[in-house]
């Protein structure tokens, strides 16, 4: 899965990990709470994590709150990594502004912490597509 898809990837990997032999995700988001600050839309957390911020469409929202990064984390993937057994590959865009490329090496640092075998194939000219 990319993007979103990675996400839920992620979660699906860690969450019921006997479904799964392989799992390759594409500039994933891993850990909501520390995409908030790196992120070209930054409102996407908030809505994500129900943390109830009012802002104006097209506006930036206000820092987080300790309370609003505890929702974050809370529906992040990165809570259940533990679980993981599926070998997994990473495919990062090194220019993604969407999703920061630090999602990725936080998933693998957790995945090898664990024993888990993972790959990252980097990008260093693409972006959130990795279309080039």
């Amino acid at each position: 899965g990319g993007s979103y898809g990675g996400f839920l990837s992620a979660h699906l990997t860690a969450q019921r990990p006997d479904l799964f032999k392989v799992a390759v995700m594409r500039n994933p988001v891993v850990n909501v709470a520390t995409m908030v600050g790196g992120t070209e839309i930054p409102e996407w957390p908030y809505y994500e994590s129900a943390a109830n911020k009012e802002f104006a469409p097209g506006s930036y929202p206000p820092p987080p709150t300790a309370d609003d990064l505890a929702k974050m984390l809370a529906i992040s993937p990165i809570t259940h990594v533990e679980n993981v057994k599926a070998p997994t590959m990473l495919q990062v865009g090194e220019k993604d502004l969407r999703v920061p490329p630090q999602q990725s090496m936080e998933w693998m640092r957790a995945l090898r912490r664990n024993g888990t075998s993972v790959r990252v194939l980097s990008y260093p000219q693409s972006n959130h597509s990795i279309d080039n």
